[in-house]
Order: C-alpha cells, then structure tokens, then sequence
C-alpha cells in the first residue's frame, strides 16, 4: 500500500462504534472532480461494454485515488493494520429505476425480504473471531434515499443468521458524492428499490488483514468506553 505518514486514523470513539454496529461511514478526501469523473466512466460502461466483475479497477484506475486517499487508507490501517491489503474481489452494484412507482409498503418488503449476509470463498474460515475482512462500497454520486441505497442491520455482524427482527432493522446508508461505508464482513445487509430517474452506482471492495494485530493500530489514546450514539439496537 502507499505511504501511511498522512493516513487518517480512527479515533478512540470511531472504532468503539465500528465494534458496536460494524460500520462506519466517512467522507473520501478526494476532489469532487474524480468521483465525477468515475461516475461517468461507470455509465460509459454499463452502456456500451459489459460488466467486468473483478476488472474495473484496471478498466477504471481513479477508484485507487479513492482507495488510497488518506481517510480511507487510514481507517483500513485502524481496523485491519498496516499491512492490509486489497483483495482481489470487487464488484459494481447498478441498479437501474424502477418502471414503475413503488409503495412504502412494497419498499420495505424488498428491502427486508433482501436482507442477507455475504459468503465466503470456501477455503476461508467462517465467521472468523479475529477481524480478517472490511467491506467497503463506495458512492461516486449523491445517494438518498430515493436512489436506492445499501441499508444495514447495525450490530448484526454478531448474528449467525437473519431472523425476522434484522430485516425490520434495516437502516439506509446515505450520503454525497464520495462517500464510502466500511463494514464489517458479516453484517446484514441490502439493496433497496431505486425510484430516482438515473442509475445508482456503487462500488464494492473487500480489504484482508496481512498479519494478526498485537498492538492499536488507530489513534489510540483512552481505552475508557465512551457513551456512544450507536445505531445498534440492543
């Protein structure tokens, strides 16, 4: 990976809250003008080429001006260590508008019923106590509500399944241009209908540990439990 002297790290409070909902979501330092940028190559694509599963790195390099921008870089250090690095599974989420309008009935029903967790490649430990994996999906246009967002059950990367109660958990993750949300690799989560009039697109990567922590590896200062506004239910 680059050079960490300028990473961001996460704080005391960030990590304790990655811990209790397993997720965390942030702003990529990045000029507006990339994202754009991307965004527009995405559409390029989706278009006029075809879906390159694990290529669009190489089809689109700027994404490594995302993923090795200083926050970003510095929040995989603070939960993975430095010596984490990018596997080679990644892959583009479109989803284009619905044909039609969709009910706030019909919305949550699609949202729950799409509720799962991700599996892993079969020579992989499952459920893994040590953190071996981060998520992170990445949104290289303003993403509402009405776009479609990922949404998240916070706390259920310490589910061994989904019940009935995540799926009616479920909360949108939203946010501008360049926005990315970290995850933990077994949290639950979901797409939601698009009813905006573009496509939605986001970009999904998967970040491995290289070594076993036997230190802090973020900003750490006070190992005091802070009284965090988390998002877990429980």
């Amino acid at each position: 990976m680059s050079a960490n002297s300028d990473a961001v790290l996460l704080t005391d409070e960030q990590i304790q809250q990655f811990i209790c909902d397993g997720y965390i979501a942030l702003e990529s330092d990045v000029d507006p003008a990339v994202h754009q940028l991307i965004d527009e190559r995405l559409q390029y694509v989706k278009e006029n080429e075809f879906h390159m599963g694990n290529n669009f790195m190489p089809r689109i390099p700027e994404f490594h001006l995302v993923t090795d921008c200083p926050v970003v870089r510095g929040a995989l250090i603070s939960i993975l260590g430095a010596d984490y690095m990018l596997y080679s599974h990644r892959c583009i989420h479109w989803r284009d508008p619905e044909k039609e309008p969709v009910s706030d009935e019909l919305f949550n029903e699609r949202v729950r019923g799409d509720s799962h967790q991700d599996s892993y490649p079969p020579f992989l430990n499952w459920r893994s106590h040590p953190h071996q994996f981060v998520r992170m999906m990445y949104y290289p246009h303003d993403t509402e509500l009405v776009n479609g967002p990922t949404h998240v059950v916070p706390g259920s990367h310490y589910h061994g399944g989904v019940s009935e109660e995540d799926r009616h958990n479920e909360i949108p993750i939203t946010g501008k241009a360049g926005t990315v949300f970290l995850s933990h690799f077994d949290i639950i989560h979901s797409g939601s209908p698009n009813q905006s009039d573009r496509v939605r697109n986001m970009m999904k990567f998967i970040f491995a540990r290289g070594r076993r922590a036997d230190h802090p590896s973020w900003d750490h200062v006070d190992a005091t439990w802070k009284n965090l506004n988390t998002k877990a239910p429980y």
